[in-house]
């Protein structure tokens, strides 16, 4: 079961429960630079795996396109290409 909620400063949160008594909870945020970069991070703890975080930046090139460039505190840095369909 879980839920989802949008607290104060538009910051994004929800936690999960799952039936062995394990919980997740997560917390993000979008902030935008400027019209066309915008940053996102994201913290969650999971009881099973503990904490992890990840930080992404998007470059918008057109309505469909964009860069990405992220760091996660687990699997390392990361760039790629977005495709919005």
């Amino acid at each position: 079961v879980g839920m989802e909620y949008l607290l104060p400063m538009n910051i994004h949160s929800s936690l999960w429960v799952d039936g062995r008594g394990g919980y997740r909870l997560t917390l993000s945020k979008e902030i935008p630079l400027l019209s066309r970069l915008y940053m996102e991070g994201e913290m969650e703890y999971d009881r099973w795996e503990g904490l992890d975080y990840t930080i992404i930046g998007n470059f918008v090139i057109t309505r469909r396109i964009s860069l990405t460039g992220n760091y996660n505190s687990t699997n390392g840095a990361g760039f790629g290409l977005n495709l919005w369909f």
